[in-house]
């Protein structure tokens, strides 16, 4: 179970994904989705340290400019379950598997289920940014 916490509740980003119970964490990327990440990844090789303006700077210039593909659209049932998902403040452990597989199945991503709440965070962004 994952209890998330949420200080704007219209920005994903800003989720926070707490662990109700101890797990081992795989520590996973998603990868460059878009341009604001590449600039991140850029600045932070060179040692340049992130504000909370350039983080809302990497968010609008992923949404702007994303590379990512999706392999189809959504079902109804899948927009639901994102919706679902969003207005949640405790994830239970078969919605972060179901997560995982759409995300993976959208995405053609090949990530491994794991209890990272950065990672889970920024997959249910990610799903909310194609709704």
């Amino acid at each position: 179970m994952f209890r998330i916490k949420n200080n704007n509740k219209k920005d994903m980003a800003k989720k926070k994904i707490v662990l109700e119970e101890p797990v081992e964490e795989t520590k996973q990327d998603l990868g460059i989705g878009g341009l604001g990440d590449l600039i991140a990844k850029v600045t932070d090789s060179l040692g340049i340290e992130k504000c909370e303006g350039c983080e809302n700077r990497q968010d609008k210039l992923n949404h702007l400019m994303p590379w990512l593909k999706v392999s189809r659209e959504l079902t109804e049932d899948e927009k639901e379950f994102i919706r679902f998902i969003q207005q949640k403040q405790i994830i239970q452990s078969n919605d972060v598997n179901r997560l995982f597989v759409l995300y993976n199945d959208i995405y053609y991503a090949k990530n491994k289920r794991c209890n990272c709440p950065e990672l889970i965070g920024k997959m249910i962004q990610r799903l909310n940014d194609i709704l």
